[in-house]
């Protein structure tokens, strides 16, 4: 076993947050040793890329990065890749999304839709609506908060059966986050030009949502862009993020396990991580930031886990395809599907915010499947299945007809979605008590779920860079 007597800066995961804390660390002490240890063969987490032949990539599923308004942050994306390097987005075009709700697919916004209905329901859904407006907000479960936004019959006869669809639980069973997740926090009731007058309260326009995303009047609070490479690719990014940490002296170790974590005097004073079947490096350890969720970190330190069950997500499937010409989303850069009897959960249109794309006449899209929600046992069903299955739904929704399939590849292996239920908010709630039990001086955990409904990129580096602020002042 090889040992490292220096004391480091070690950081365990090598996702997007990861990357960024071990740069932004370099940058404040230069001197300081750094390594990161990531489990996988690849840096990036779900920012990186699938990779096929001749050196076509697929990222998994719609990620843009949405500027963090933190100059630290934001200022190392253009230091990885310079400016001229990134398809940068302002303000209504930083994100245009739509959804597939009631057998139509809605290009203009990505809110439920309410106006198509009756005039008699659509008179009930105002008085249910406008009956919850002055009452307190409740946030104990998803379905608390959304019946005191939007009144119980809104609830009941959509956000009920949208959220019983998506995760399998009722939603008294599931958190805010459930919200958040696919944005079900606004619904749409008004056409524009009553739109324009009621936004004028910001009560109305925390509940209800203008209904031309494209023509939202700006009225934002601050300058938040999204970006992505113009090279098609967010792997491109990956790729340089890793050169330019080697090229600083961050040390990077991919196929790389954590055995054994030590302690001493309220401290983590070593790991033993194995760096091959035949090698292992033990790490004097300065500070060991935790990128890798915490029932890991939990499991590393012996923490109990008596009484703390986590339950499953859906399992998510992502068959990759390349059509001859664009699919028919309009300016939509991706969909979800809330209607029952569909196993789509999102479809990702690249071409829309990587214009590259279209001038090589090269049209990628990525359908993304939860076949649970279908009852389909994922492992049952062959990469033909699958791909039917995408194929099925996408013409069912109106985005392909005489578009010609170039490429097509099925990826099972990719994990579950974090379902974001009450009892596994609890469950980690707890795990970070029993970690702060603990009293380690020198273990930061950073990353998705680090802390209560951090789950956005945008949160989980600001909550990240915070962190470090007050640990290396």
């Amino acid at each position: 076993m090889r040992s490292s007597l220096e004391k480091s800066v070690v950081l365990v995961g090598g996702g997007i947050s990861a990357l960024m804390s071990a740069y932004f660390l370099k940058k404040i002490s230069p001197d300081k040793s750094i390594y990161i240890i990531e489990n996988s063969s690849k840096l990036g987490g779900k920012y990186s890329s699938f990779k096929y032949e001749d050196d076509l990539y697929f990222d998994q599923g719609m990620h843009v990065i949405y500027e963090s308004c933190d100059e630290d942050i934001d200022n190392i994306y253009r230091e990885i890749l310079p400016e001229s390097e990134w398809n940068i987005f302002h303000k209504n075009e930083k994100d245009i999304a739509g959804v597939f709700y009631n057998g139509k697919l809605q290009h203009y916004s990505h809110y439920i839709d309410l106006r198509n209905v009756s005039k008699n329901k659509y008179q009930l859904y105002l008085s249910s609506l406008f009956g919850s407006l002055n009452k307190p907000e409740d946030t104990g479960s998803a379905e608390k908060s959304l019946r005191s936004r939007f009144g119980d019959l809104i609830f009941k006869e959509n956000h009920a059966k949208i959220l019983l669809n998506l995760y399998g639980q009722e939603p008294k069973n599931l958190t805010d986050l459930a919200i958040k997740l696919t944005a079900l926090e606004r619904v749409l009731m008004f056409d524009e030009p009553e739109m324009l007058d009621l936004m004028k309260s910001s009560l109305i326009r925390s509940r209800i949502g203008f209904p031309n995303q494209l023509g939202l009047p700006d009225i934002r609070p601050n300058e938040q862009k999204a970006l992505y490479p113009k090279k098609y690719g967010m792997q491109n990014f990956v790729d340089a993020f890793e050169a330019k940490l080697k090229e600083l002296g961050v040390f990077v170790h991919k196929n790389t396990e954590v055995e054994n974590i030590t302690l001493d005097s309220g401290a983590i004073s070593s790991i033993d991580v194995r760096v091959s079947k035949t090698e292992n490096i033990n790490l004097a350890v300065d500070t060991l930031i935790w990128c890798a969720g915490l029932p890991s970190i939990a499991s590393g330190l012996g923490v109990s886990f008596e009484g703390v069950q986590y339950e499953q997500g859906r399992k998510i499937v992502y068959v990759n395809l390349i059509f001859d010409k664009p699919i028919n989303t309009g300016r939509l850069y991706y969909f979800y599907c809330y209607d029952q009897g569909f196993s789509t959960h999102r479809v990702t249109n690249y071409s829309e915010y990587c214009p590259d794309e279209k001038a090589r006449n090269r049209f990628r899209c990525c359908v993304e499947l939860w076949p649970e929600k279908n009852n389909l046992i994922p492992d049952d069903l062959t990469e033909d299945n699958i791909l039917g299955i995408a194929i099925s739904e996408l013409k069912t929704f109106g985005v392909i007809s005489e578009q010609e399939l170039k490429f097509s590849s099925v990826e099972k292996n990719v994990g579950r979605f974090p379902l974001p239920s009450l009892n596994n908010q609890n469950a980690l709630n707890e795990l970070r008590t029993r970690l702060k039990n603990i009293n380690l001086r020198n273990l930061i955990n950073i990353g998705v779920l680090s802390e209560k409904e951090i789950f956005f990129l945008p949160d989980v580096l600001n909550d990240a860079f915070e962190k470090l602020r007050g640990a290396f002042k």
